[in-house]
């Protein structure tokens, strides 16, 4: 179970690296990509810290609210 762990919290780190990569490309004007990254991050990170499973679902529902909150970049 604590490979299951290992695993989600580096695809989570993955994927708020990646989505950093994107902000960058709006030079992280736009709010909601940049929180969203760092949330992704933040929880990777604490579940690999503290081995548990909530900072990583805190995580991903906080990425899940900024995204619905901040709207998508790419619509004028």
């Amino acid at each position: 179970m604590l490979i299951l762990l290992y695993i989600l919290a580096g695809l989570s780190l993955i994927m708020g690296s990646l989505i950093l990569v994107a902000a960058y490309e709006y030079d992280f004007i736009h709010l909601g990509l940049t929180l969203g990254g760092l949330s992704y991050i933040i929880g990777g990170l604490l579940t690999i810290k503290l081995f548990s499973w909530w900072p990583l679902i805190g995580g991903w529902l906080a990425t899940f609210v900024i995204r619905k909150v901040f709207d998508d970049p790419t619509k004028n």
